[in-house]
């Protein structure tokens, strides 16, 4: 994979796992303006919803349709309320392939990086109370129908750009959300958890990148410290070391023996810049050697070895 998505992709998950964290979580999801629980309806929604928005953007490059008139169909924060979308995904197994999933996230931070931010945007959560206070009716029946129908307002001008049936799709989405509903894993309130076990928690249910890794080699235990995947070679863009001394350009990754922050401004300065961090391997800078390539997860503090 492109180093620079890897980063990038880092970048989102991170940062969605934060707001999710500061915004839900935090309060175990009983804000008194949701009337359900969002795993609820994210959760049997975000296959089918993932795997329209991939159909449609694979037309769309066929069509030619530039990522510029793309991004003009979205919202800079209509891309993210639907990122946020990527921990349902990671709960159950889904049918989605991995390319498709690299070709969802690598499309929607493009035109991110193009689409123009709106004022006064209200999130999905945010009409679904209103709308449900306003008809008064709290049946999760009306709930799912009514929340999936606004997720899929987000993708009703692409449907029209590319001439595409919405209401069919519509309705389909509302027939798999009403009757998987029962069969959702809640991940429930998130208890004596702290903040950065959970934001961690949050991130591996989002990395799909981490499917690659049942067909690695695991070579190296550590302590995960910046969350992330990345993948390369030692000595190049993957530092290896007693702790880290400083951040050259174009590094993706370090691993360290003991412990490697002393300024948490450092640590901000590479998870804002996506570089994935594992630390106290003990023996890491003795068994990684200059020319290896390798896989790093910073989720979970394991190495691999990758076929050079």
């Amino acid at each position: 994979m492109d180093p620079s998505l890897n980063r990038k992709i880092n970048q989102v998950f991170l940062k969605i796992s934060r707001q999710i964290y500061e915004s839900d979580m935090r309060n175990d999801d009983t804000r008194s303006w949701w009337p359900i629980r969002p795993p609820l309806l994210d959760q049997p929604l975000v296959p089918f919803l993932f795997s329209e928005l991939i159909r449609l953007f694979k037309k769309a490059e066929v069509e030619n349709i530039s990522s510029k008139e793309l991004a003009s169909l979205f919202s800079r924060e209509i891309i993210e309320d639907l990122q946020f979308l990527w921990p349902s995904l990671g709960w159950k197994p889904s049918n989605i392939a991995f390319e498709d999933k690299l070709f969802l996230i690598s499309k929607l931070i493009e035109l991110s990086e193009t689409s123009i931010a709106r004022e006064n945007f209200v999130s999905v959560f945010q009409k679904l109370a209103n709308e449900i206070k306003e008809s008064s009716n709290e049946k999760p029946k009306n709930v799912l129908r009514v929340g999936t129908r606004l997720y899929f307002e987000y993708l009703k001008p692409l449907y029209g750009r590319l001439n595409e049936d919405w209401e069919k799709s519509l309705l389909e989405a509302t027939r798999l959300v009403l009757t998987k509903q029962n069969e959702v894993t809640d991940p429930g309130p998130w208890g004596d958890a702290s903040k950065e076990k959970a934001i961690r928690k949050l991130v591996r249910n989002s990395d799909f990148r981490r499917e690659k890794e049942k067909d690695l080699e695991q070579i190296l235990q550590g302590v995960p410290e910046v969350p992330g995947i990345a993948e390369g070679v030692v000595g190049e863009n993957i530092i290896v070391g007693f702790t880290i001394e400083s951040v050259p350009e174009n590094v993706d990754a370090f691993i360290t023996d003991i412990d490697a922050f002393k300024n948490l401004d450092k640590k901000k300065e590479l998870e804002e810049k996506g570089v994935v961090v594992v630390i106290k391997t003990r023996n890491g800078s003795h068994q990684l050697k200059t020319g290896d390539k390798i896989w790093v997860d910073g989720t979970s503090g394991i190495v691999f070895k990758m076929e050079k």
